[in-house]
């Protein structure tokens, strides 16, 4: 790879410290409180400076957003792949995005203002091509390991348990006891990975798995024949 050149590196270098002092404030005021003179301030840089990079605040929000959300996800694959087990690894991952809330910076850009500067649509888009890729490859090691029928509809179940745990998200977010809040998460769903991973329906009676279902065909397979 060819080395960036001094006009390429100062760029990159007034791109990090716009990022990092934006999500200082951000975290600290919020998004609509944060006055890009304070920004532009604390970076000890000028309007045009910042502008020159970014198309506007919401422009250097996207870019902080994005950045979190790569730390984020990079923390939810750590615990993952200390893991090997594919319902410890799914437990991994889910403790680790609940306990990242815990982080102020998380839960005021990535939970609170995310969806409203960005816009619900593009906060989506963003947030799927890391939580929706995260989840639905733990549910594929559940298939795969037998632990999940092959049945199910993957995708469907991984929408469904990331919409929980933006919930999820947005109810510690505002929770006076965020601490409290995290630990209630954490067991609801712990007992909903404990459900799905017995592999039964909605009504209770086992699903088709993959053991399950050649489980019932070798049980028909030996109704009517005579012991030797």
């Amino acid at each position: 790879m060819p080395a960036m050149s001094l006009k390429a590196q100062q760029s990159e270098s007034t791109r990090g410290t716009l990022i990092r002092v934006a999500r200082e404030l951000f975290t600290e005021l919020g998004y609509a409180e944060t006055p890009t003179e304070e920004i532009v301030r604390r970076a000890g840089m000028t309007r045009g400076a910042l502008y020159h990079q970014y198309r506007d605040k919401k422009d250097l929000f996207r870019a902080v957003f994005e950045s979190v959300e790569e730390e984020l996800n990079a923390q939810i694959t750590r615990a993952v792949l200390r893991e090997t087990d594919p319902v410890a690894r799914m437990r991994a991952g889910i403790d680790a995005f609940l306990d990242a809330v815990l982080d102020p910076t998380v839960r005021r850009i990535v939970v609170l203002d995310g969806p409203s500067v960005l816009g619900l649509q593009t906060w989506r888009r963003i947030d799927d091509d890391y939580s929706f890729k995260q989840v639905s490859s733990g549910l594929r090691g559940l298939v795969t390991a037998e632990l999940v029928p092959d049945d199910r509809p993957i995708d469907a179940l991984a929408h469904l348990i990331v919409g929980a745990l933006n919930q999820a998200a947005l109810a510690m977010a505002v929770a006076e006891d965020v601490a409290q809040a995290r630990r209630e998460f954490g067991a609801a769903f712990a007992g909903i990975l404990a459900t799905l991973a017995r592999g039964r329906s909605v009504d209770g009676r086992p699903g088709r798995g993959r053991g399950a279902g050649s489980r019932a065909r070798a049980g028909r397979s030996g109704r009517g024949k005579r012991p030797a």
